[in-house]
């Protein structure tokens, strides 16, 4: 049996906007599958809005992590393969990104997992994890979201 579901990631505390300063303490957001065998990530959806969009504005200078971890916090896949996102314009660095959307104060992008060749299977002592590295507290809302299947 499947069921489809969206989860925001959020942090250990239940805050789910990345709009965060994680420049002195990275600010760790993740995804962990609800309770079953396992999932079936199939994309991860980002929205962002601020008071002006420049996808080539640097973010800062750390930048911005997306990794599958293990329960011990050990990297299984690194979605940038040890790149960091600097501005809007690197969210382009995973292979399946197949739709971004710009307006003069919003973001939209859609990472395709499933389009790397198949979805990112998901087992319960694991995690998507999206780290931010800089101070990104200026932008109105920032937030990413998981979407996929369950297999049970």
């Amino acid at each position: 049996m499947r069921s489809h579901y969206f989860s925001f990631l959020r942090r250990s505390d239940g805050t789910r906007d990345l709009a965060v300063n994680g420049s002195q303490v990275p600010q760790v957001f993740s995804f962990t599958p609800p309770p079953g065998p396992a999932v079936n990530v199939a994309r991860i959806l980002w929205k962002l809005r601020d008071k002006k969009i420049d996808i080539t504005k640097p973010l800062g200078t750390n930048g911005i992590t997306v990794q599958l971890l293990d329960e011990s916090g050990g990297v299984v896949i690194d979605f940038l393969d040890g790149e960091a996102i600097q501005s809007l314009d690197d969210f382009s660095l995973l292979a399946g990104i197949d739709h971004t959307m710009e307006h003069e104060d919003s973001w939209h992008c859609r990472w395709t997992l499933a389009k790397s060749g198949q979805p990112v299977k998901l087992f319960q002592n694991q995690r998507i994890a999206v780290t931010i590295r800089d101070d990104l507290s200026d932008f109105v809302h920032f937030y990413a979201m998981a979407q996929g299947t369950q297999v049970t």
